[in-house]
């Protein structure tokens, strides 16, 4: 998912403008603490003081790579920061990250969502591979559809069928692959 502002000019977003940039996006939380920091008018200075100790939900700038390297790519981290009990710190919690590419916003996903896909796309490759060793080898393939209709009896049927040696007893031996 992305967001860009239309009436925004094209060219180099100052880093000092990114989280006010942002703050226009549908991403954008409007409970979080930069937003109630920001409709107090309070200097920049203060703001990234109270910004740095208070709980909340935050958003944050991270550090901007150096000028003229990856095409103006800024990064925000939404965090949430709360109490550690009996008073020893604050406790931060990543909840999301997004980045500004060329004045496009953009939402990352997530570990779990990267892994999902990954996992997804490899199961189709995989349904793929069999369909083709399948295809390739149509008496493995009676034979494996034996197995999952009838039970033994007709998986040595089909295993006798395709040539398989079988021993004594019965059992299919040495089948090639």
């Amino acid at each position: 998912m992305s967001w860009s502002d239309p009436l925004l000019p094209l060219g180099a977003l100052a880093p000092e403008m990114v989280l006010e940039y942002f703050s226009y996006s549908p991403f954008y939380d409007r409970t979080c603490l930069n937003e109630h920091l920001k409709m107090q008018n309070m200097p920049a200075q203060d703001a990234a003081r109270l910004l740095a100790r208070l709980p909340g939900v935050i958003y944050q700038l991270q550090e901007p790579l150096p000028e003229g390297k990856a095409n103006q790519l800024y990064v925000i981290r939404k965090f949430s920061r709360g109490m550690q009990a009996g008073g020893g710190g604050a406790a931060e919690t990543t909840l999301r990250y997004y980045y500004v590419l060329d004045n496009v916003i953009y939402e990352a996903p997530t570990l779990a969502a990267v892994v999902r896909a990954r996992l997804q796309r490899l199961g189709w490759y995989l349904s793929g591979a069999f369909d083709l060793v399948s295809r390739s080898d149509p008496a493995r393939a009676g034979s494996a559809a034996a197995e999952r209709a009838g039970g033994a009896e007709a998986s040595r049927a089909a295993d006798s069928a395709a040539g398989a040696p079988a021993r004594p007893d019965g059992d299919v031996t040495d089948m090639q692959l």
